[in-house]
């Protein structure tokens, strides 16, 4: 799928990426929200902590820069080549949630993405160098790594290895 251009491409992207996750997780019992069973031994608590993680640090971003601070990244004591800790420490930082409690953060945490593309102008969000947090690696990351449209819960193995035969890196399609 293509980086989105345009605050609306980016909206319907976030959109779909948002439902296509609450109604995944919707499917979810409670008994096994805290199993370790996805793609890279994590769980569906896991995957929604990460998306809340990297959200927050995007909004972050824009804050501290509006307010003329320096932006730390991708996060305070954490650097590019640590993103595997980095995930960690969203998992630990909600360990305690249910995943109910996370899916109604993760609902408010969408409603400030979508408020913040919507009052942000197109040249803020996709020029690089209007934003120091958005240049071309960190959006390409932080769509393309990060969305939920690239996260699945609830997949059959046969999914998971139609997927791997059809598509790259970060759930790219392959070509």
């Amino acid at each position: 799928m293509p980086l989105p251009t345009n605050k609306h491409q980016l909206l319907s992207s976030l959109q779909a990426a948002y439902s296509k996750l609450i109604e995944e997780a919707a499917e979810v019992p409670s008994e096994l929200e805290r199993n370790p069973e996805l793609e890279g031994g994590i769980s569906p608590c896991d995957l929604i902590a990460y998306q809340i993680g990297w959200g927050r640090l995007l909004l972050s971003w824009d804050d501290l820069e509006t307010n003329g601070q320096t932006v730390e990244m991708p996060a305070p004591g954490f650097k590019w080549n640590q993103l595997g800790l980095l995930a960690k420490s969203f998992y630990q930082e909600q360990n305690e949630q249910t995943l109910k409690q996370l899916l109604a953060q993760f609902e408010t945490l969408e409603e400030r993405m979508r408020l913040f593309i919507e009052s942000s102008s197109e040249d803020t969000i996709f020029s690089i160098g209007k934003r120091h947090w958005a240049g071309r690696a960190c959006k390409n990351f932080c769509v393309n790594g990060h969305p939920a449209g690239n996260c699945h819960i609830a997949r059959s193995d046969d999914d998971r290895r139609k997927e791997s035969s059809t598509e790259g890196v970060a759930g790219q399609p392959v070509g």
